[in-house]
């Protein structure tokens, strides 16, 4: 059984894109979420050193960053290799990053390219999630279960049982 099942998710300004506190508690093969009163699901990640929130989009292609937190966290953003897209308000031109290493539990990207966009997350999100890291990682969204589970789970070593 998961821990916590049954708990009032928190408000969106309660989750902060830089986590502040321990990450949600691990279960084998799974990592735990944060769900807002809006339905909107974060997971923790690690780029670089540091620990933030971003959002889980099911319906994002591409995986974004705010500028500021490249700029946290010394990614340097080019603006010459662009990527377009379709947000929220619109069609976008997103400049890019390298982020040298981003982790979601213990699996680990070296060098993964993001786009980077300060209006296609809000300000509780460090960035987000798109399909192309959640299939590099082999990451599912289990709302049922308020959590996202490790595709070939046997690779997902480090996990607390």
């Amino acid at each position: 059984a998961i821990p916590d099942a049954g708990v009032e998710p928190p408000t969106p300004p309660s989750i902060p894109a830089k986590a502040e506190t321990a990450p949600p508690p691990r279960v084998a093969c799974a990592l735990r979420t944060k769900r807002t009163s809006n339905g909107a699901y974060f997971v923790p990640v690690r780029l670089v050193r540091d620990e933030y929130w971003m959002l889980f989009d099911t319906g994002a292609t591409t995986s974004v960053l705010r500028r500021e937190i490249a700029a946290e966290i010394g990614a340097s953003i080019d603006e010459e290799r662009r990527m377009k897209g379709i947000g929220a308000s619109g069609p976008v031109d997103m400049p890019t990053s390298e982020i040298a290493e981003v982790a979601v539990g213990p699996r680990k990207l070296k060098q993964a390219i993001v786009a980077i966009c300060d209006g296609c997350t809000g300000a509780d999100a460090a960035g987000l999630i798109g399909l192309d890291l959640q299939a590099e990682f082999g990451l599912v969204l289990r709302p049922a279960n308020n959590d996202v589970v490790f595709a070939n789970c046997d690779d997902a070593t480090g996990l607390a049982p």
